[in-house]
Order: structure tokens, then C-alpha cells, then sequence
């Protein structure tokens, strides 16, 4: 993945949306307490928010993308669908 090619294209209104959702969502809670998932989780959102990745990414896209197994990424699949409701209504936070 191209992060400076993510971000020229994201904008930087768009940019600083997405990292003060970001640390926000990160520092909610004491700092690292949260699971390791749910930052996971975070840093999945914050991709989709920039444009890097689908809002409903198919396993291909993030094994190529983020070059991680097919298992890691059904699994981050299928995590990132049950808390999309969480983070609808912040949640998550």
C-alpha cells in the first residue's frame, strides 16, 4: 500500500478527520488498555475512512493490501461487521 498516495488522495481536511477519530477512539480509555483487536479494529476504520481500503473489503483486498493471511483477514472481516453497529452509534469509542 502507498500511504503517501492514500493520503495526497484523502486530503487533508479528510486526513485530519480521520486521525483526531483515530486518537480519540485510541485514548477513550486509559492509554493501552485497549485489546489488541480493537485497535486492530481502529486502525481498519481509519483506513476505510482515508479510502485505502472498501467500507465492506473482500479478503483479497486486505491480504493484499495490508499483507496479511486469508485467515487474519476473514477474521478481521467478520470482526469489523459485528462492530460496525458499535461504532454507527460511537459506542466503541
Amino acid at each position: 500500500m502507498d500511504l503517501k498516495a492514500v493520503l495526497n488522495t484523502a486530503g487533508r481536511a479528510q486526513c485530519n478527520e480521520t486521525l483526531f477519530t483515530l486518537l480519540d477512539r485510541f485514548l477513550n480509555r486509559a492509554f493501552g488498555a485497549l485489546p489488541k483487536l480493537e485497535v486492530k479494529l481502529i486502525i481498519l476504520h481509519a483506513l476505510e475512512s482515508l479510502g485505502a481500503i472498501s467500507a465492506k473489503p473482500q479478503a483479497y483486498g486486505l491480504i493484499s493490501k495490508l499483507k496479511v493471511t486469508r485467515a487474519k483477514a476473514n477474521k478481521l472481516i467478520y470482526e469489523q461487521t459485528g462492530s460496525l453497529t458499535l461504532y454507527s452509534v460511537g459506542m466503541a469509542k
